[in-house]
C-alpha cells in the first residue's frame, strides 16, 4: 500500500519519519520519497508493508481505504497519514 503525509515540516529527517512510522509496529516502510511543498514543508510518499498481526490492522486499513486518515503520534507531533492511490497507479514522482 502507498501512503502519504501531505504536509510535514521540512526539518524532520527521513530517518525520524521512518522510525516514527515503524515504532508504531503497524508496518515497514519499503520506499520513501519527499516532494518539496513550500520553503518550510514537504510531502512524504511511502510504499508500506503492513504488519498483519497488529491488533488494529483491519481498522487502520479500512479507514485509509474509505479515504479517512490515520494519526501517528511522534514525540509531540501528530502526523496525518492518508492512502496515496495516484502513486500506485504509476504517477511519476520527481
Amino acid at each position: 500500500m502507498n501512503i502519504c503525509i501531505p504536509k510535514m515540516d521540512s526539518r524532520v529527517s527521513e530517518n525520524k519519519i521512518r522510525k516514527g512510522i515503524e515504532n508504531t509496529q503497524i508496518g515497514h516502510v519499503i520506499r520513501y520519497t519527499e516532494i518539496p511543498y513550500d520553503e518550510s514543508n514537504k510531502r512524504v510518499l511511502m510504499s508500506f508493508e503492513w504488519n498483519k498481526e497488529h491488533e488494529q490492522y483491519n481498522q487502520l486499513r479500512e479507514r485509509l481505504n474509505k479515504g479517512d486518515n490515520i494519526k501517528i503520534v511522534n514525540d509531540t507531533c501528530i502526523w496525518h497519514v492518508y492512502i496515496h492511490k495516484e502513486w500506485s497507479r504509476g504517477t511519476k514522482v520527481l
